[in-house]
C-alpha cells in the first residue's frame, strides 16, 4: 500500500500536548505520531523494525539518520519499546503513553495539523504544540499561565506564539473585560478615576468603546487563540482511557486559563464584537474582539 504523505492528518491531544512540552520530548512526541498513524493507516500490528522506521522518519522529516537515531533513542520506554536484541520497536498505544506521563483526565478536543505542514515545520515543534494548548479552548490565556503549565520562560513562549502566528495555524482575538458602562458622557472622567484608585486597574488597560448608545469601560484582558486547523472527537479515547487507568477521579478542571491565583476565572463571555476604532458593532469591518464580564453579572 502506498501512501500520499501529503493527505495524511495527524491529531494532536492537547492536553497530552501540555505534558509532553513540559517534559521536553516534543520532537519524539512528533515521531510518535507519525509513525503510529501510518502504522494504523497500514493495518500494522504495532511492531516495525528500527531500521524500517529511521528510515520512514528519516523520509518524511528529511532529518539525519543520526538524529531520527537520537529520537527514537529518546523515546523509549514513553512512546515505544525498543528490543535491541532483535532490532524491533514495539509502539505505545495513546493510553500506554499517557500512564507513562501520568495523564489521567483529557478534556478538549484534538487538534488535526496535516503531515505535510507538520513536516514543514518540524523545527518549530514545540510552537505547534503550544498554539494546539493555547487554542484547546477560544478562553483568553495569558503568556504567564503558559509557562507555568509548560515549564517554559516568558520569552520562549512569546516566541512560539509569534511562530505560530507566522505559521499561520491560530487566530488571535484581543479581549476585554466590560468594567463599566454609563449613558452619560460626562459621567466617563469619575468612572475611569474610580476604577483606578478603587479597583487599582492601570490607566493605560483601559479602553472606551460605544455600543448600542452606551459607553463602555473595558479592561484589557489576555488574548484568546483560535485554531484554524480543525479539530476532532475524542469521545471514544476519553472513555477508553479513564477505563484503562482505572476510573480515576475527575478533579475540577478549570475551562478558562488566564493568569494564577486571580479572580479573572470567573469570567464568562458576554460576547463577540467587531472593533472598528471607537466603536463595537455586529456588522461591518474590523477586527473581532471578545467582552468578558464577571459570573452574575447583569
Amino acid at each position: 500500500m502506498i501512501l500520499d504523505y501529503n493527505k495524511i492528518e495527524i491529531e494532536i491531544q492537547p492536553e497530552l500536548a501540555e505534558v509532553v512540552l513540559k517534559e521536553k520530548l516534543g520532537k519524539e512526541f512528533l515521531c510518535w505520531s507519525i509513525i503510529r498513524k501510518i502504522d494504523s493507516l497500514l493495518k500494522g500490528s504495532g511492531k516495525v523494525k528500527k531500521k524500517t522506521m529511521a528510515s520512514k522518519l528519516e523520509e518524511i522529516t528529511k532529518k539525519s539518520r543520526f538524529t531520527i537515531s537520537r529520537y527514537i533513542e529518546n523515546g523509549n520506554n514513553i512512546f515505544w519499546r525498543i528490543d535491541n536484541k532483535k532490532e524491533i520497536i514495539y509502539i505505545n498505544g495513546f493510553n500506554k503513553v499517557c500512564s507513562i506521563l501520568g495523564l489521567e483526565h483529557i478534556y478538549t478536543q484534538n487538534i488535526i495539523y496535516d503531515l505535510d505542514l507538520l513536516n514543514t515545520n518540524f523545527s518549530h515543534v514545540n510552537a505547534l504544540l503550544l498554539a494546539t494548548v493555547a487554542s484547546k479552548t477560544s478562553k483568553p490565556v495569558s503568556n504567564i499561565n503558559l509557562s507555568e503549565r509548560c515549564n517554559r520562560s516568558k520569552r520562549t513562549i512569546q516566541n512560539y506564539m509569534n511562530i505560530a502566528d507566522d505559521i499561520n495555524i491560530i487566530n488571535r482575538v484581543k479581549n476585554y473585560e466590560l468594567v463599566a458602562s454609563c449613558k452619560e458622557y460626562c459621567e466617563i472622567e469619575n468612572l475611569i478615576k474610580s476604577l483606578i484608585k478603587e479597583k487599582n486597574i492601570p490607566k493605560d488597560s483601559i479602553r472606551m468603546r460605544i455600543y448600542n448608545d452606551y459607553c463602555l469601560l473595558l479592561k484589557q484582558i489576555p488574548n484568546s487563540s483560535i485554531n484554524k486547523t480543525g479539530r476532532s472527537s475524542i469521545k471514544k479515547t476519553k472513555r477508553s482511557l479513564r477505563a484503562y487507568l482505572g476510573y480515576p477521579k475527575v478533579e475540577r478542571h478549570d475551562k478558562i486559563y488566564i493568569e494564577p491565583d486571580t479572580e479573572m476565572s470567573g469570567l464568562e463571555c458576554f460576547g463577540t464584537f467587531i472593533e472598528n476604532k471607537e466603536y463595537l458593532s455586529n456588522e461591518g469591518k474590523g477586527d473581532f474582539v471578545s467582552v468578558f464580564i464577571k459570573r452574575g453579572v447583569n
